[in-house]
């Protein structure tokens, strides 16, 4: 009789640690997940478009500055503007 009380009663404090444990916060946790995961998506666009800007401005140390709507201006190393380039995303398949 003994046995199985003491059996009982080590189930009991299994379910109820279970239960005292209380469920996870998975919901939180896969939205911090795809915060981080677009943060991450938005860093690395913003630097493809930084390297085609340089890339359209003749070369990696050239001077731009970024206009409305995606364009760029593009400067000489003394600021003078030269052309105004428009930057095109083009999705990678």
């Amino acid at each position: 009789m003994n046995a199985w009380l003491s059996a009982i009663a080590i189930v009991l404090l299994y379910i109820m640690a279970a239960v005292l444990d209380g469920p996870t916060d998975h919901g939180t946790e896969v939205a911090k997940a795809q915060a981080l995961d677009d943060a991450h998506r938005a860093a690395q666009y913003r630097q493809r478009f930084e390297s085609a800007a340089a890339r359209a401005c003749g070369g990696e140390n050239a001077a731009w500055s970024e206009l409305e709507g995606g364009a760029i201006q593009c400067r000489t190393k003394h600021g003078r503007k030269t052309i105004v380039a428009n930057i095109t995303h083009r999705s990678q398949q």
